[in-house]
């Protein structure tokens, strides 16, 4: 083996005249490589590459700047160069990139390098195919540590990214179907950027410490970015802004963001970022939401879970639509499990929220979307809450169980649907409608909650409660304040105090086909006038059947109140109601009974029967009323 080594205008050049491993001792200038070579010593200046097929070993010998111009980098390989191997060289120092390859370069392999203190890139790779960056450590250069400009078909694989903190550890811009596996971003100013880049996969990668987000995506569509963990950054774990179709799968996004300002999620799609899949990955402990949809639509995000975030766990925000959410679980979040915040025609279904610091599931601004399928529970407020922007959205068999306060809960939220619900052993009520109209509750079901199991309260007018049960609460169905509500084929069985409780100005309340049993009073009516009373049972209920106190120009109409511990139907006080066609049967007191002042009252052809004092009375204190037709066993003041 020879080896000739000669300077030529300042630039040095190795010849091999045989095709085996030539060594070049310590040199400075420029080394222009075209054949296999291995360093014995250190190398001060440039080294170009200039032939196909050749490896440059450093032998772990540095090759220093600052080197000098017109070279991209402290090795360079020359444009469209294939088969070149560069490893095992300390690149340091340079006024440039540490290693840089441009032209279209292809086919080409850096391994086990070091590229430190370079005033650009660690490697700047610019165009070509078939490249490999692998086991290389890029540290303290003032760009970027890895970075790949329009390249193909490529790899950057176990490397290690550290303290880039201008601009990031491994970027790739303009570049397809690369695969980005096993490296670790620590201390950069971003850890992984993708830009204008589709196609890629990011695998198993670590993004840690870094000043801004761990993984930035932006304009890139059709990327995999799976099995990688992003944590302890200064802004977010994973945003992706104005990026479609990628696929995040199994990522883990820990501990990122500003905890004192409450800024920066675990992961986020921002900027009209569209059909993307967020699927299996895990959002814990980052400083704001785990997950943020803003101004995004048509995304999936499927089995995530959000744990112990300081704000909400998922949300959707500034105008998101068409996007679904389903079986992902956010628990012990600080603020709300999910929210819709100026969000449409968005689905979750089949989601947990639990033991979330606000609601389980919250719409302060929403229109058109749909929660089916989805459980609230042990969260610090209600399960599910609705405010005044909340507008035609659909909740179908979702159930909220021993949240702190309320099951549902709406204020100032209109023309609803609720619809096949379950609010259990809440706190307070199972479903609050509160300053909340035109709204529909049908089949759902309110059991054994601290409060009503439904209460309709303050100018929460014209809503439709049917066929609903409620059973083993506090109260049954509570309508107060509120105008034009109708109630219909409701159950309300074995509540602690009333059925049903329409009072205090719920004047023309419509109650048709409802069940009252086993409550302390069946259904009460007290200070609202107009309410109609329509085919009604009230029946074995420890006092009234049904009970009007100072209520007027009501209707009571072929209802059934029988078997009762006090009275059937019962008017107090209360005056120009019409009774007509009931029955009230085997009562323990009073079949049907006008007390307290009660005038000008009309009842007729109602039957009582079999009632254990009397089965009509009317105690006199008032005037005007009319019996007539009725079936009376036993009367008196009649």
């Amino acid at each position: 083996m020879k080896v000739f080594y000669r300077a030529l205008a300042g630039v040095a050049l190795v010849v091999a005249s045989f095709v085996i491993v030539p060594a070049a001792s310590a040199s400075s200038g420029t080394l222009v490589i075209t054949a296999d070579t291995v360093l014995t010593e250190d190398h001060e200046g440039h080294i170009l590459v200039e032939a196909d097929n050749v490896t440059l070993d450093c032998s772990g010998h540095a090759v220093s700047g600052p080197g000098m111009a017109p070279f991209s980098g402290g090795i360079d390989v020359q444009g469209g160069r294939t088969g070149v191997t560069v490893k095992n060289c300390k690149v340091l120092g340079f006024g440039v990139n540490g290693i840089f390859a441009g032209g279209g370069a292809s086919n080409n392999r850096y391994e086990g390098n070091l590229l430190e203190g370079n005033a650009n890139h660690g490697i700047h790779l610019d165009g070509g195919s078939g490249n490999v960056v692998v086991g290389n450590t890029s540290s303290d250069n003032g760009g970027i540590g890895v970075v790949f400009t329009g390249l193909v078909d490529s790899e950057i694989r176990g490397n290690i990214l550290e303290s880039n903190d201008i601009w990031a550890g491994v970027a790739l811009f303009g570049s397809q179907r690369v695969d980005v596996v096993g490296n670790t971003a620590r201390a950069n100013s971003q850890g992984f950027i993708l830009d204008n880049s589709s196609g890629n996969t990011l695998a198993a990668n670590t993004a840690e410490q870094n000043i801004g987000p761990g993984v930035l995506m932006v304009r890139s569509s059709e990327n995999v970015l799976r099995e990688s963990t992003s944590a302890g950054n200064g802004a977010e774990g994973f945003i992706l802004v104005d990026a479609d179709q990628n696929v995040l799968t199994g990522n883990v996004a820990d501990n990122n963001g500003d905890h004192e300002v409450s800024a920066f999620a675990g992961f986020g799609l921002i900027d009209e970022s569209a059909g993307n899949r967020l699927e299996g990955n895990t959002a814990t402990r980052n400083a704001d939401e785990g997950f943020i949809l803003e101004a995004s639509s048509s995304n999936v995000l499927r089995r995530n879970v959000s744990r112990a975030n300081d704000q909400v766990g998922l949300e959707a925000r500034g105008g998101s639509s068409g996007n679904t959410f389903e079986a992902n679980l956010a628990t012990a979040n600080g603020a709300s499990g999910f929210e819709l915040s100026d969000a449409h025609n968005n689905r979750l279904a089949g989601n947990v929220a639990e033991s979330n610091g606000f609601q389980g599931f919250w719409i302060p601004i929403g229109t058109a979307n749909v929660l089916e399928r989805n459980r609230a529970t042990l969260n610090a407020d209600t399960g599910f809450g609705l405010d005044a922007g909340a507008v035609s959205n659909t909740f179908l068999n979702n159930i909220a169980d021993n949240n702190q306060f309320n099951g549902f809960g709406m204020g100032g939220a209109t023309e609803n649907a609720f619809v096949g619900n379950m609010a259990r052993d809440n706190g307070d009520i199972g479903f609050f409608v509160h300053f909340s109209s035109h709204n529909l509750f049908r089949g759902n079901t309110a059991k054994d909650n601290d409060g009503p199991g439904i209460w309709v309260l303050s100018a929460a007018n014209e809503n439709a409660l049917e066929e609903n049960t409620v059973a083993g609460n506090s109260e049954g169905i509570v309508v107060e304040a509120s105008t034009g509500t109708v109630l219909t084929a409701n159950v309300a069985t074995g509540n602690l105090n009333t059925g049903y409780w329409i009072r205090e100005g719920a004047d023309r309340s419509i109650l048709r086909r409802n069940v009252a049993q086993a409550n302390t009073f069946g259904i009460v009516v007290w200070d609202t006038d107009s309410a109609t009373l329509d085919s009604n049972s009230a029946t074995r209920n420890d006092a009234a059947g049904v009970d009007l106190l100072r209520s007027d120009d009501s209707t009571l109409l072929s209802n059934t109140a029988n078997a009762n511990g006090t009275y059937g139907i019962v008017l107090s006080t209360s005056n120009g109601n019409r009774l007509e066609g009931n029955t009230a049967n085997v009562n323990a007191w009073v079949g049907i009974a006008l007390l307290g002042g009660s005038s000008n009252n009309v009842v007729t052809v109602n039957v009582a029967r079999r009632n254990g004092i009397v089965d009509a009375q009317d105690d006199l204190s008032g005037t005007g009323n009319v019996w007539s037709a009725n079936s009376f066993g036993t009367t008196q003041g009649i």
